[in-house]
């Protein structure tokens, strides 16, 4: 897979990661967190027929897209273009999208994966999972990232501890629901 680099964080691990939970031809994912729209703008080469609900605070944020993604986002003159909704929008027009916080987001859906990859000082990660858990089908599961972030991990960590968690890596950790 052709990585398009310049827009956003997650890596080909986290893209490819999430497209082995997509086993099935069609179905639906929520990402809390969707910024520029990286994951989905990747997923949906391969899985074009699934439903993709972004969730996201582009007015309340100010975020920016890195100009050199091996420096550190904080480096002098760093800051590209602002990520906003219709960013976002350009990358994924195919896309339901909702600029609200994640436990403010609404639906009667349940969705085959809910991917958390959002991060900042006003997430609030135990209603962020809990919320994550309730938006899920049975048998589906949530992908979570920033497992070993330098500033919310440990908070991460916490509000995950409850759940049970079929697998884990140095940044990612899958919850599955079983009933």
């Amino acid at each position: 897979m052709d990585i398009k680099n310049d827009i956003g964080w997650i890596g080909l691990t986290g893209i490819e990661l999430h497209l082995e939970y997509m086993h099935k031809q069609q179905g639906k994912i929520l990402e809390g967190g969707s910024a520029a729209g990286k994951l989905f703008y990747h997923l949906h080469q391969v899985k074009p027929l699934w439903k993709y609900v972004a969730v996201n605070t582009w007015s309340d944020d100010d975020v920016y897209l890195q100009k050199d993604w091996n420096s550190n986002y904080f480096a002098h003159n760093n800051h590209g273009e602002k990520i906003t909704v219709e960013l976002f929008k350009k990358h994924c027009p195919f896309a339901e999208y909702h600029d609200v916080k994640f436990e403010n987001f609404v639906s009667d859906e349940k969705f085959d994966i809910v991917s958390i990859g959002q991060i900042g000082r006003n997430v609030n990660w135990h209603t962020t999972y809990l919320y994550a858990y309730k938006y899920l089908r049975v048998g589906g599961v949530i992908i979570g990232r920033n497992l070993n972030h330098y500033t919310y991990g440990s908070q991460i960590q916490q509000a995950i501890r409850k759940f049970n968690h079929v697998k884990f890596d140095n940044q990612y950790f899958i919850i599955r629901k079983n009933v």
